[in-house]
């Protein structure tokens, strides 16, 4: 099997599991707006639920795993299993004596550490006091009850990042879906029992811990199964965990930049009215969705292999791979794209509107779904991007682009809440623009470090050119079809059942007809794109 169909058959595997998460992810969010609709405490909740997320990011799915893939690699290489599992030991205890340190901070001020991550929005604002401040007491709740997810995301990421060195990435793929299952086992009880909104959003952060500690659970059969036992080993002068350490420190603050730009948001979220941040939460769930199918998926799978091409020298075939990436990337991007900006209020109308959440909830997230829905091609170049830099070690680079981009993103969220009317639609259009800085930037020095390795991504404009022409005609097709009908048909469009019978056949013909186009048009590598989305959607079916 050829290496490219290697990481392919791997990023099929993560992709297709990553799409579950994103899909149980958005069904998680479905159920807690039917339990809060867009009022003060599902903001409340979003903003304390988003701080162990946004640890996750910056630690699960970056940089501890990221970075322990090559080092684990280098060692087995070295010194064989052995030697590999005791660093890995090592790093492991580490990082769980550092992260049970910093949950009891975390549970200790809590209400603080809410306050920072946004809730400081909530008491600049102004209006009730009282209110204000119980929603403020509950953020602090909420935060201390979530907080020790810090714990279980540590040992998870660790884990995760020695299954991807092992070429094993099912269980830790897994993850995100276990944590979502117990939210929406959670949610699904607050509901049928008719709970009333408190005591309802405490049962959530419970579920986060169940989730949490399950994701651990999964992956230690892979591991042992590999020969991981593991032992109570720690030496702060080894070498290679000194460089964990080190790496992880510059990475740490590389990753979190993004995920400043996600507080800052949510400050000004806050700070502007009640129901704003859970659009934004609403709206950005269904921007993620499309990214499962490649940026996050390939990047994953992608690692190992660009390691190995680095430490053996072989840099035309890191370009070619990651040029083919990239042009599969704008493949799936692209309809994503104006398929979001099309069907965004139909969309949101079908998945959200119902209990709490009114038709004018829908229009007022549609809004923000229209301008964050440009971001999913940059993000995903900067997700392929970040991969090769850390797979030759480098973490300063994206911190010097993402650095950058928060300064863009951060400006325009104050000159779009502050100075111009447009509230929700106005942070995520800040959003937007910050990730094609971040983007620009990293490819400028991707050129400028890799050189030759760059030159594979010729293809990359006709790419472009050609999937946008085929995105474009098969949209404005579908939006052909679908207003029309909705207009005429006898039948009344309030319902979930009559919205999606209507909505549903409409996306999967414009799916269709947009392959077929691209087909047409001879857009590179698009027959691949299909054969691998088809597999994801498949996951029975052997690559």
């Amino acid at each position: 099997m050829s290496e490219k169909r290697t990481v392919l058959k791997a990023a099929g595997v993560v992709g297709g599991i990553t799409l579950l998460s994103r899909f149980t992810g958005l069904i998680r969010d479905v159920l807690i707006t039917a339990l809060f609709g867009a009022r003060g405490i599902a903001d409340t909740f979003f903003v304390a639920f988003e701080i162990p997320n946004l640890l996750r990011r910056v630690l699960g799915e970056g940089a501890l795993s990221s970075f322990l893939v090559p080092l684990f690699s280098q060692r087995r290489q070295e010194e064989g299993d052995a030697g590999g599992w005791r660093f890995f030991n090592l790093t492991l205890n580490f990082m769980l004596v550092v992260s049970l340190a910093l949950t009891v901070l975390g549970i200790l001020f809590s209400r603080e550490v809410y306050l920072v991550a946004g809730g400081l929005g909530q008491l600049l604002r102004g209006g009730d006091a009282g209110q204000t401040g119980r929603m403020v007491d509950l953020g602090g709740r909420f935060t201390a009850i979530m907080f020790p997810f810090l714990i279980g995301l540590s040992m998870a990421s660790l884990m995760m990042g020695a299954c991807h060195a092992l070429r094993r990435f099912v269980a830790p793929s897994l993850g995100s879906v276990m944590l979502n299952v117990a939210l929406i086992a959670a949610g699904g009880a607050a509901l049928a029992l008719n709970l009333e909104q408190a005591p309802a959003a405490i049962w959530l952060c419970w579920a986060v811990l169940v989730g949490s500690l399950v994701r651990v659970l999964i992956m230690l059969p892979t591991l042992h199964a590999h020969g991981w036992r593991w032992r109570p080993v720690l030496n702060l002068r080894d070498p290679e965990l000194y460089r964990l350490l080190r790496m992880l420190a510059t990475g740490t603050l590389s990753m979190s930049i993004s995920q400043i730009n996600i507080v800052v948001a949510g400050f000004f979220a806050l700070y502007l009215g009640e129901g704003i941040k859970t659009y934004l939460m609403t709206a950005n769930r269904l921007v993620q969705l499309p990214m499962a199918l490649t940026a996050t998926a390939v990047a994953t799978a992608m690692l190992p292999q660009l390691t190995q091409y680095l430490l053996e020298g072989r840099h035309r075939e890191l370009g070619d791979l990651m040029g083919f990436t990239k042009r599969l990337e704008i493949v799936l991007m692209l309809p994503a794209i104006a398929g979001l900006i099309v069907f965004g209020q139909p969309i949101m109308e079908l998945l959200f509107e119902r209990r709490l959440w009114s038709a004018a909830d829908t229009r007022a997230a549609t809004l923000a779904l229209l301008c964050y829905a440009p971001s999913l091609l940059p993000l995903g170049g900067a997700r392929l991007l970040t991969s090769l830099f850390y797979a030759r070690k480098d973490v300063v680079t994206p911190l010097k682009a993402g650095a950058l981009s928060m300064l863009v993103n951060v400006i325009l969220n104050a000159v779009f809440a502050l100075s111009l009317p447009l509230a929700q639609a106005g942070l995520a259009l800040a959003f937007t623009v910050g990730t094609y800085v971040n983007y620009a930037l990293l490819a400028w020095y991707a050129r400028r470090d890799f050189g030759e390795a760059m030159t594979e991504q010729k293809q990359v404009g006709a790419t472009l050119a050609r999937s946008t022409a085929a995105a474009l005609l098969a949209c404005g097709a579908g939006a052909l079809a679908y207003y029309p009908l909705r207009r005429w048909l006898p039948i009344p469009l309030d319902s979930a059942l009559t919205r999606g019978a209507l909505l549903l056949p409409v996306i999967a013909l414009v799916a269709g007809l947009y392959f077929v186009l691209a087909h047409a048009l001879r857009v590179p590598d698009a027959d691949r794109a299909k054969s691998i989305l088809t597999r994801r959607l498949k996951l029975n079916r052997k690559p």
